[in-house]
């Protein structure tokens, strides 16, 4: 949101460095620390497939999910979301939690080639059924 990464999309981790929380950026192979006022999440478009999100505010916090469905509730864009918990070596697994969120209360986030293939057609079955489910209900 300033300096000199002004309006660009970053992937960035939060790491402790002498006992500090800092945003780092990695950017070629030099890596460096953005302040936290100039970082901003980049919330997912509720209609299309963001990949792996991270809830960012509320008593989910922390978690990971993926995106399965949107619906409309009082005009305003609902997603509803899958949990996917971590596990080791960026595997995911998927579990029978599901919940819904406002595009404000997720960020999206970064996910490799290598991790988007080998966890690709993870929620695949839950979207298609949410669809059918959706539609039904019309």
């Amino acid at each position: 949101m300033g300096g000199e990464h002004k309006g660009k999309d970053m992937v960035v981790t939060i790491a402790q460095v002498d006992g500090q929380l800092s945003i780092r950026f990695l950017h070629y192979k030099t890596s460096g620390f953005l302040p936290p006022e100039q970082v901003s999440p980049k919330h997912p478009n509720p209609t299309h497939d963001n990949g792996p999100l991270v809830v960012i505010e509320g008593e989910h916090c922390g978690k990971h999910v993926h995106q399965i469905h949107h619906q409309y509730e009082d005009g305003q864009p609902i997603v509803i979301t899958a949990v996917i918990p971590q596990m080791e070596g960026g595997q995911q697994s998927l579990s029978e939690e599901c919940l819904k969120f406002s595009p404000n209360e997720l960020c999206v986030s970064h996910e490799t080639k290598e991790e988007k293939q080998r966890n690709d057609g993870l929620v695949s079955g839950l979207c298609e059924e949410a669809r059918k489910t959706c539609a039904n209900v019309r």
